[in-house]
């Protein structure tokens, strides 16, 4: 319209931030050199004066743009042609051939190492039944569970068995029993445990309960006359079973023995012990077994025999007695525990060898009487006071204290005056007769007549 003036807006030839990349970009590929007052560090002023000026430099490298940065890696060499099938490559040493595989052989499940039977060897009395256990191993000695035993007593051999482990509950072992046979007294069948079990002996003592280990499985034999007990035992359901077939052997002796009991003894007096050896079916004494006594533990707390020693064997005389003599060593009270050894000796025609036949302990507990005193009463005092003392005397030992006398001999500055019980005075000390003692009792006496001098 007339008189009025329009105003418009031209818009750039480019935009401003493509202009200022462009600058910093020639900038920094070397193309301008642009230059900028230097900045005063010190802080007094904003710039340094003339000439001091800031200078650029590009991280990149010379002649780089931002954006656009130099390949991480060079360019690879030509590849060189493939060589044929055959031929070595140059500097490219040529492998050895691989050895052939050797697969080894599979192990079994089944494969067993050997059969386990505990004892090996033992004695025992006729008339008394004896256990034994055994189990079934693998390679690495470890017991196989679910595995049936054969136990069996050949012909000419003593004994008989009278049980064997019958649990009833498991599918296992009645599967493992199919086809074996009615139980014999001159053969059983049992299967070994697949968890651990308590044995129970029939006696009211729990401590002579014996564990049986999973894989492991027994069996009890007696016998009513003396001779030998030759054990067979097997594995017919395992690999190589004709491999595994192991011997026990049980000794069976018409003998029985009574050791010495376990006593109370006085500290300081000798005393005897002796063990007694007879025929179990008719009670007669037995000469010539050998037993053997030896002390154990605090091993200088007594000696035996006439010599001092430690351990003395002896043999059972015409009454089928060995008896030694232990000496204490020390005058206090204390315990010593002695090891005693049965032993039936070899045969003459040394068919049969010497054999031990049972170990037992007994323990002598040395007793002395141990006296112990109190007194109770003021500390302090004036002069001229009259002081009361009580006075105990404990016997803490376990054998009573005879004739005790209590003897008191007073300071300079404290005169007796009187005393519950009747003494005699001697000087400066008094003694009163306390008599006996019992054990673990006690003993008091007043003195109500001490005066401060």
């Amino acid at each position: 319209m007339p008189g009025q003036t329009t105003m418009t807006r031209k818009q750039p030839l480019m935009p401003v931030w493509i202009l200022t990349w462009v600058l910093c970009a020639l900038s920094l590929a070397g193309c301008s050199q642009l230059r900028f007052p230097k900045i005063d560090p010190t802080g007094r002023r904003i710039f340094e004066p003339s000439p001091s000026r800031s200078e650029f430099i590009n991280p990149l490298g010379d002649g780089q743009l931002p954006g656009f940065p130099r390949p991480a890696f060079s360019r690879p060499d030509k590849l060189q042609p493939c060589p044929q099938p055959g031929t070595p490559t140059p500097g490219t040493p040529t492998p050895s051939p691989l050895p052939a595989v050797t697969t080894p052989p599979a192990v079994e499940a089944n494969q067993s190492g050997r059969i386990v039977i505990t004892p090996a060897t033992s004695v025992a009395s006729i008339g008394t039944e004896v256990l034994l256990l055994a189990g079934l191993t693998d390679t690495q000695g470890n017991y196989l569970s679910g595995q049936m035993l054969d136990w069996s007593l050949p012909a000419g051999n003593q004994g008989r068995f009278t049980a064997t482990r019958q649990t009833g509950r498991e599918l296992l072992d009645w599967l493992a029993r199919q086809g074996t046979g009615k139980p014999t007294a001159n053969h059983v069948t049992s299967v070994t445990a697949s968890s651990a079990e308590v044995l129970d002996r029939g006696t009211a003592n729990t401590q002579d309960d014996l564990l049986l280990a999973s894989g492991q499985t027994w069996v009890r034999l007696t016998s009513a006359t003396e001779g030998i007990s030759q054990i067979s035992v097997s594995a017919p359901r395992a690999a190589q079973w004709n491999r595994q077939l192991q011997t026990a052997r049980v000794y069976w002796v018409d003998a029985q023995w009574q050791l010495p009991p376990s006593i109370s003894a006085p500290r300081g007096k000798p005393q005897t012990l002796t063990t007694t050896v007879t025929q179990r079916s008719t009670g007669l004494p037995l000469a010539g077994w050998i037993v053997r006594y030896e002390v154990v533990g605090k091993t200088d707390a007594a000696s035996l025999g006439d010599r001092a020693g430690q351990a003395m064997q002896v043999t059972t005389n015409e009454q089928g007695q060995a008896s030694i003599q232990i000496t204490p060593s020390e005058q206090q009270s204390g315990f010593t525990q002695v090891q005693i050894q049965i032993a039936r000796p070899a045969t003459a025609d040394g068919k049969v060898p010497q054999l031990n036949a049972y170990q037992g302990w007994s323990t002598i507990a040395w007793s002395t009487p141990t006296l112990q005193i109190q007194s109770t009463g003021p500390s302090r005092a004036t002069v001229g006071a009259v002081l009361q003392y009580k006075i105990t005397i404990v016997n803490a030992g376990d054998l009573p204290a005879n004739n005790v006398v209590l003897t008191d001999k007073l300071p300079p500055q404290l005169k007796l005056t009187g005393s519950s019980l009747a003494g005699q005075t001697f000087g400066d000390s008094t003694q009163w007769l306390i008599g006996d003692i019992p054990h673990f009792q006690d003993t008091r006496c007043t003195l109500p007549g001490k005066k401060c001098r």
